[in-house]
């Protein structure tokens, strides 16, 4: 049934529809992945027979994550592609991973943002992709809120950089991890492209060659997103372009797990008024991940003329404003929410902020371009934030170069990650550059 459906949706220049399935074992058994296939009639390794009558009479099965790895390459489906999936049984892939096979994480759903699975991967010396997907299973990519529940985020979208629209095209720039991906919604559709340039001549692989025997090199000065460089000499300069239909944030620029630098299109001269207070963060990597920021905060010394929620994206979590007081009910999934204030004078009086987490009081003299964080960070990230923003900001296109300081040893994974000032975030494929 399942191919019978995609062959009829399949029309190459209008619509793909790929063949694919969810493998769902626990994550101790490695956990969700999800599977993609260039033809109809493949063979669905099975996570479990869980509400499936019968056994394993096919003797196709993969109870753990590791066994569907070895059963592919033993059966030498070389064009399948895999991302390690982050849902209820989120994948951890020190557990199992197979690079062959497995080109993208998943750092955005339904369920919450996970820049930890990125950062796991860099650790463990792993070359992948960055994907956002939605699994809310309602059938809507980038436009499945959350409800009632304790889902927390909207589902992601991935923009695949690909010139003809069929099932070939798409595979390929999955493999060669030519894609970003973003928090979905409204304004979650921006246009990004990232490209480093180099002044010594490198090799750029689409093939990582510490896996492929047979990968095969080109000798280039440019490279884009997704790209693995060796570069024995010279140095990097990164461009970056953004096309945006909300206004821009910032835009972070790292190196595997360390920021080098936050880009602005604006900067101190600019700013006014407005203050933004920004809470972010997960309890765990599991199911149950929300942290509830519910609370209260407090103008005094100053008037409060205006509020706007940002990322309260459960309907029945709002904010409320009663003069120079605000109540709220809140929580995230590893993602972001907050408010932001239009104060009457820029300088006077002070903050007070009171959740279940992180309570304090700020001068509002003290708030300027650069983040003041209150951090309160258990086995993932759990922070408030605060910072000012420009009287009015109207960057929805900006473009940029940076000089990147290589380490000369080990992978430099450079990347961005661009914030909206509606909230909404995106995060490109890395280009790895190694001397």
């Amino acid at each position: 049934e399942l191919n019978a459906l995609t062959a009829k949706h399949d029309m190459p220049g209008r619509f793909v529809a790929l063949p694919g399935y969810e493998w769902s074992g626990n994550t101790s058994l490695g956990g969700d992945r999800n599977i993609f296939f260039p033809t109809d009639d493949r063979i669905i390794r099975r996570s479990s027979h869980a509400l499936i009558d019968g056994g394993d009479a096919q003797g196709t099965d993969a109870l753990t994550c590791r066994k569907l790895f070895e059963d592919l390459a033993a059966n030498k489906e070389w064009d399948v592609v895999m991302y390690a999936h982050c849902g209820g049984r989120y994948a951890d892939i020190s557990v199992a991973h197979d690079g062959r096979f497995e080109k993208s994480v998943e750092v955005h759903s339904s369920w919450g943002t996970f820049e930890w699975i990125l950062h796991d991967a860099f650790k463990l010396g792993y070359r992948v992709g960055v994907v956002a997907n939605s699994d809310g299973h309602k059938g809507r990519p980038g436009a499945s809120y959350p409800g009632a529940g304790k889902f927390g985020a909207i589902g992601g979208l991935t923009c695949f950089a690909i010139d003809k629209l069929d099932r070939d095209s798409l595979l390929d720039c999955m493999r060669k991890r030519r894609h970003y991906g973003s928090t979905g919604g409204a304004n979650g559709r921006m246009i990004i492209d990232v490209e480093g340039t180099f002044s010594d001549t490198g090799t750029v692989y689409h093939d990582d060659p510490a896996l492929f025997d047979d990968s095969r090199g080109t000798a280039a000065t440019k490279a884009s997103m997704g790209d693995i460089v060796h570069l024995p000499s010279g140095e990097m300069e990164l461009n970056v372009t953004l096309e945006t239909t909300s206004p821009i944030e910032r835009v972070d620029i790292f190196n595997g797990v360390e920021l080098i630098e936050t880009v602005r299109p604006y900067g101190d001269g600019d700013l006014g008024a407005r203050i933004r207070v920004q809470w972010e963060g997960a309890e765990y990597r599991g199911r149950f991940r929300e942290v509830i920021w519910d609370g209260s905060a407090e103008i005094s010394g100053n008037t409060v003329t205006a509020s706007t929620a940002i990322n309260f994206l459960n309907r029945d979590k709002t904010l409320e404003r009663d003069g120079n007081n605000l109540s709220w009910k809140a929580l995230t999934t590893g993602n972001s929410g907050g408010f932001e204030l239009v104060l009457e004078t820029a300088q006077d009086g002070t903050l007070k902020l009171d959740t279940p987490l992180i309570k304090f009081e700020a001068a509002i003299s003290d708030i300027g371009l650069e983040d003041l964080i209150h951090d309160a960070s258990g086995e993932l990230p759990r922070f408030v934030k605060i910072y000012r923003l420009p009287v009015e900001n109207n960057h929805r296109s900006f473009r940029f170069n940076r000089k990147i300081e290589l380490k000369g040893s080990g992978d430099n994974p450079i990347y961005v990650r661009l914030t909206q000032e509606d909230g909404t975030r995106a995060w490109t494929s890395p280009i790895y550059v190694y001397r």
